[in-house]
């Protein structure tokens, strides 16, 4: 088949491309990016706005916030409970690390000489741990959301999709969307192996896997393959390759 104007990486790429065509059409728009959205939804909401949710989640005393707040200064007020106010910094890391008063003024100098007392020490411990916790939760009361509003869009899609000219049309608009997602893996996967020739020139002569890909794609002469044209215009190798 080497010298057939088709190979066989070409033919399980057609073949796969059919199957995901197939798919495309069965499966539908409607549902397919839902579910990209969704995921889209989740990350950004998690990272940019857990943390804002668990303040107004604690803001409101939802619970655990007030319970792990107590729990957390009761075992830090506990720690250092024979300590006052007035024995300032050093004292406290005297009592925390359990070390004699001079190398606890040495560490304190080291770490820039900060003002705090056993207080507010247990204050800001407690603070930090429940919005921790509360941001933890806040992640997953997100997660679960968005995810609870995109089963609800899906059932509508579904619905929807009774009608045999939505269906037709949710199903074409598929067809494109899988095959954007398809061609955007395999631009992937052939640029990892454009990367790993562009780094090991001869690997093709050391690699038997290595050098039949480079066979079957003709990379070392004229002729025609359609993975290979594929990986001589990959679009996100082009992408990459301008930053890096």
């Amino acid at each position: 088949m080497k010298d057939w104007f088709i190979g066989i990486i070409d033919i399980g790429l057609i073949i796969l491309s059919l199957l995901v065509m197939f798919l495309g059409f069965k499966k539908g728009f409607m549902n397919k990016a839902l579910g990209i959205v969704g995921v889209i939804f989740i990350i950004i909401f998690a990272i940019m706005f857990a943390g804002q949710f668990a303040d107004w989640l604690t803001s409101i005393k939802m619970p655990p916030s007030e319970a792990i707040y107590n729990h957390f200064f009761g075992k830090v007020q506990e720690r250092f409970g024979l300590i006052s106010d007035a024995d300032g910094s050093i004292g406290v890391i005297q009592t925390a690390l359990g070390v004699p008063y001079f190398i606890a003024g040495i560490i304190y100098f080291m770490l820039g000489k900060p003002e705090f007392t056993a207080s507010s020490l247990a204050t800001d411990i407690a603070t930090k741990v429940t919005h921790l916790a509360m941001t933890i939760i806040a992640f997953f009361i997100i997660v679960i959301g968005v995810l609870l509003v995109i089963g609800i869009l899906k059932l509508i899609a579904k619905a929807a999709r009774q009608n045999v000219l939505i269906r037709v049309v949710d199903g074409i608009l598929g067809i494109v969307l899988y095959l954007a997602l398809f061609a955007a893996f395999v631009c992937v996967v052939l640029m990892v192996f454009r990367f790993i020739y562009e780094k090991n020139p001869d690997i093709q002569t050391t690699n038997a896997f290595m050098g039949w890909i480079y066979d079957d794609l003709h990379l070392g002469d004229d002729k025609f393959r359609i993975t290979k044209a594929i990986y001589n215009n990959n679009v996100i190798y082009n992408f990459i390759h301008i930053f890096f």
